[in-house]
């Protein structure tokens, strides 16, 4: 048989009514709070941001989006009026400052061109607060234009950002899932030597996506197995398009092999990987090659 990469994959959703797959126990707040602001200017892309504890964050946040509220754009720089009590300090490398103010700090940062635009920039911060990325149509209703230019953001979430600096360069699309086999004849003979037995419950869809030999349907869960020719396009590149059909960012390609553990399956080695976003969660099994 040719090589081949086989995948089973169960992907979980949130919206079935009785069919709870997972159950959360939640903070009543978010423990993190990011107030940020992203500002084009001349042939550059300035970035404000606090990020801090929610009990520390909320109680100066008006102080905070008046602050940038009055950024302005003159001579293809961004300036600002100091508040009262705030300190500035120059910062290193491509921090222009950071400014103090009671146990809070707000970066300032400075990077050429569009620095990855600012949905990628923002789905970064949101990545960092464990919150779920947005869709392009999604960004008006979770930002807010600045007079000066830009756009504020205020989210939370309950994991704790880092103040790393912005995105350099853009974000590389998501992987294209593989091609699927050149002959139909492919699919057919693979599902032929299919044994198995549907669960109480579990339905059989007749009409399978592409590349699907099996299509399942349990409660909110689909369940599907895929064949492909060859490795697919190898670890790192499914590991992170998995990742992004459930919202979440790529991962470095030396860290998407930690976050794939050992698994027999169909009679030879294979691997396991379980991935959650903030909706949607999904298990695979895999082999390739």
């Amino acid at each position: 048989m040719k090589r081949a990469a086989i995948a089973l994959l169960a992907l979980l959703s949130a919206c079935g009514e009785d069919e709870t797959i997972r159950v959360y126990s939640a903070p009543k707040e978010p423990t993190w709070r990011m107030i940020a602001a992203l500002v084009p200017a001349g042939d550059a892309t300035w970035f404000f941001k606090v990020a801090a504890a929610s009990a520390k964050a909320a109680p100066r946040r008006a102080e905070i989006e008046g602050f940038l509220g009055g950024l302005k754009v003159e001579g293809g720089d961004v300036r600002w009026t100091l508040p009262a009590g705030w300190k500035e300090e120059k910062g290193p490398g491509d921090r222009v400052a950071t400014l103090a103010f009671g146990d809070l700090e707000l970066s300032v940062t400075k990077l050429a061109g569009t620095a990855g635009g600012p949905l990628a920039n923002i789905n970064r911060w949101r990545n960092q607060l464990g919150l779920p990325a947005l869709a392009e149509g999604e960004l008006a209703t979770h930002s807010v234009p600045l007079a000066g230019g830009g756009l504020r953001i205020d989210f939370e979430g309950p994991k704790k950002p880092s103040m790393g600096a912005p995105m350099a360069a853009p974000a590389p699309p998501p992987p294209p899932p593989p091609a699927p086999p050149e002959h139909g004849e492919d699919l057919d003979a693979v599902r032929s030597l299919l044994a198995y037995s549907i669960p109480t419950g579990w339905t059989v869809n007749p009409r399978p996506g592409p590349m699907r030999l099996l299509e399942l349907r349990a409660g909110a869960a689909v369940v599907s197995l895929t064949y492909l020719q060859g490795d697919a396009g190898g670890l790192v590149p499914n590991v992170n398009r998995w990742r992004g059909q459930v919202g979440l960012g790529p991962l470095d390609p030396a860290a998407a092999p930690a976050s794939v553990k050992p698994f027999e399956f169909l009679g030879g080695d294979g691997h396991y990987v379980e991935i959650e976003g903030g909706e949607k969660a999904m298990l695979v099994v895999f082999r390739l090659g």
